[in-house]
């Protein structure tokens, strides 16, 4: 293994440690030797968006766009610190230059449309979000955070048959994540399916036990539903809970 490679898998040790200084410190001696190794500056840039360092990452990954204008990781990556920064219009721009560089490449176009599709979400734009997710599920229905987004917007709409379209395509491929079953739980008690609710939240509360925002959204379901004792039981479940945290906390 040559010294480089040496170090830069001290580096990605460093960052597995969260010696984010020490790792930060490795990533630019190796650039001072190879200023133009996109390789390590993508490294560093990353390091310091896990370090919450927005403002340096930026400057890091406008260094590589500067020497690549179509490298798709660093567009997508100063996106992402635009949407943070709630600046949403430079966020789209460089996600729209990101998609016209990803044409022919189905899997790299799916991935910029799904964030292109958050921050239409973030901005409010629903209409332009539900047109991004419905891109990427035809492109990879088994995307399970594009069609939870896809759902949970329908639902904002008050669509919940199409949400829990979009939630069961989500769980046809992967039928654990808690968020899943709480949303379709959710769209269901909406539309009056309450035992098809009550089965969603408690494969939710199986999946994420002590969830204290599905306990309480059960127990309002049941005690709307009359079902007084077994809304007891729920509510009972989420006082223990309540308890413990205080009990820790002191």
């Amino acid at each position: 293994m040559s010294d480089a490679n040496m170090l830069l898998e001290r580096a990605k040790a460093a960052l597995i440690a969260h010696d984010y200084s020490l790792a930060a410190k490795i990533y630019k001696n190796l650039i001072l030797e190879e200023p133009n190794k996109l390789e390590y500056k993508m490294g560093l840039g990353n390091l310091y968006v896990k370090a919450g360092k927005d403002d340096q990452a930026l400057t890091i990954f406008k260094q590589i766009e500067k020497i690549d204008n179509e490298n798709i990781d660093a567009l997508v990556a100063i996106s992402g610190i635009y949407r943070r920064q709630k600046k949403f219009e430079e966020s789209v721009a460089f996600l729209e230059q990101a998609l016209i560089i990803s044409e022919g490449n189905p899997q790299s176009h799916a991935k910029i449309s799904y964030n292109l599709g958050f921050t239409y979400r973030q901005m409010g734009n629903y209409e332009d979000a539900v047109k991004c997710f419905e891109e990427v599920v035809e492109e990879t229905p088994n995307d399970v955070l594009a069609n939870n987004h896809l759902g949970a917007i329908y639902a904002m709409q008050g669509n919940h048959q199409k949400a829990i379209e979009a939630y069961n395509r989500g769980l046809k491929y992967d039928s654990n994540p808690p968020i899943l079953q709480f949303n379709i739980a959710k769209s269901y008690a909406e539309i009056g399916e309450i035992s098809k609710a009550q089965s969603f939240y408690e494969g939710a509360l199986r999946a994420k036990p002590g969830w204290t925002e599905a306990i309480e959204a059960y127990a309002d379901l049941l005690l709307e539903e009359n079902k007084v004792s077994e809304a007891d039981e729920v509510c009972l479940l989420l006082y223990i809970i309540c308890f413990n945290f205080v009990c820790r906390k002191n």
